[in-house]
């Protein structure tokens, strides 16, 4: 149930009330001298009744706090839930939620057209009030350096192993990998902060829809500096850390933006030049300044978060169809194996069974095996009244080579029968 706050409202009501009853003295006054009968009184007193009574209005404390705006100054004033009086005309109740105010960007209704062949398509002119752009950011073909290489001193380490945040490391080289090339991605980052301090937050940010316009360009500005740096495949292994680096830059520029030479805490005083060094990394360094966000900006950023985001339709098939080619090549490999083994085991066998064969016999029995396993493999067609003689040939040079490739292997040394190994 709502309740009335009295000694805010009352004061304002007293102030109107003052001014509405120095209107109807000063219209009692002229309407004696000029004769104007009791007409412009009675007006102006329905007036001052209804402006009186039309000046109330209801704050859900559940779900929202609000802030009085009057000729453009922010009254010193928070309405945490009940009713309130807020003069007509000359002031109004600017209404600020107290859940977490959370938007994906660039929009709920972001353009995803595409082309029969995978490319993007612009927005059509007649729809471009009812669609946003998509985030578009351009990877690069190679990751920023993971270790200092003291030939390149002025090379710095990514970002986020700089700042301690989660970071998983993707082996490659540029080219070999689609997701190791220059592509432009489409990403969805989540903006999130909670509003503090009422008072703060409407002075700075005047409402809510342009502190969301405000801070979700800046969410954009350094999500896009934190994913260009690295390739396609970075950004997919490390979107927690992304989300953060994303989250405590964001701190750190809202910080720039009040002007402060330093933060003050409850024990110390920091000054710009010792937070911005070495000795505090990013993400020490913004969880300090998030006090002063708070205490200027009146808002307490909360962490990014970045949607999963996936490659065009032309990057997504390339992708598809290396993976299925490689699949395919080690299938085909292994078949090869196995089928270059068993034939090597079968001849070899072969070979063994007829030592005891005449030299001419023993190639033509093997001509005949090797001429039959090729048969095997699909199907031959034998042309002509010298057809199979040709195929023996083919055997027997099949046979002879394998019967090379035989002798060519270590023989193990035959003991001569009566005699003892030493």
């Amino acid at each position: 149930m709502s309740e009335v706050n009295w000694p805010y409202n009352l004061k304002i009501i007293k102030a109107v009330g003052i001014i509405l009853a120095s209107m109807v003295a000063l219209a009692s006054l002229l309407s004696w001298i000029f004769n104007w009968g009791f007409g412009p009184p009675i007006g102006l007193m329905a007036f001052s009744a209804i402006y009186i009574l039309g000046g109330f209005r209801v704050v859900d404390g559940d779900k929202d706090r609000g802030g009085i705006v009057i000729f453009g100054y922010i009254a010193d004033h928070v309405v945490d839930s009940g009713i309130v009086f807020v003069p007509p005309i000359i002031g109004r109740l600017e209404r600020v939620t107290r859940q977490v105010i959370q938007k994906e960007l660039p929009g709920k209704n972001t353009w995803h057209g595409q082309d029969a062949e995978g490319r993007e398509t612009p927005i059509p002119q007649e729809l471009m009030d009812q669609y946003d752009a998509p985030i578009r950011i351009t990877c690069e073909d190679s990751d920023p350096p993971t270790e200092k290489n003291p030939e390149k001193p002025h090379l710095r380490l990514d970002p986020l192993l700089e700042g301690n945040y989660p970071f998983t490391h993707v082996p490659g080289e540029p080219g070999e990998d689609p997701l190791r090339k220059r592509v432009a991605v489409r990403v969805s980052p989540i903006m999130r902060f909670r509003v503090v301090n009422v008072i703060r937050f409407l002075k700075t940010f005047r409402n809510q829809q342009e502190a969301i316009e405000q801070v979700g360009d800046m969410v954009i500005s350094e999500t896009t500096a934190a994913i260009q740096i690295g390739t396609y495949a970075r950004a997919l292994a490390n979107m927690e850390g992304l989300g953060q680096l994303v989250s405590d830059k964001l701190i750190e520029r809202l910080y720039q933006g009040t002007g402060f030479k330093g933060v003050e805490l409850s024990d110390r005083s920091i000054p710009n030049t010792i937070l911005f060094s070495d000795q505090y990394p990013l993400k020490k360094r913004a969880s300090i300044m998030s006090v002063a966000v708070v205490n200027f900006w009146g808002i307490l950023v909360l962490p990014v978060q970045i949607k999963s985001f996936g490659p065009s339709k032309k990057l997504n098939i390339a992708v598809q169809s290396i993976a299925e080619g490689r699949a395919a090549g080690r299938v085909g490999v292994e078949e090869a194996a196995g089928i270059r083994a068993k034939t090597a085991a079968v001849m070899e066998g072969l070979n063994d069974g007829l030592k005891g064969f005449p030299a001419e016999d023993k190639m033509t029995i093997l001509a005949i095996e090797a001429a039959k396993r090729g048969m095997e493999t699909g199907p031959m067609i034998v042309a002509g009244p010298d057809g199979f003689s040709q195929i023996l040939a083919m055997g027997k040079a099949a046979a002879a080579a394998m019967e090379t490739d035989l002798k060519k292997k270590p023989k193990e040394k035959e003991e001569e029968p009566g005699k003892e190994t030493k």
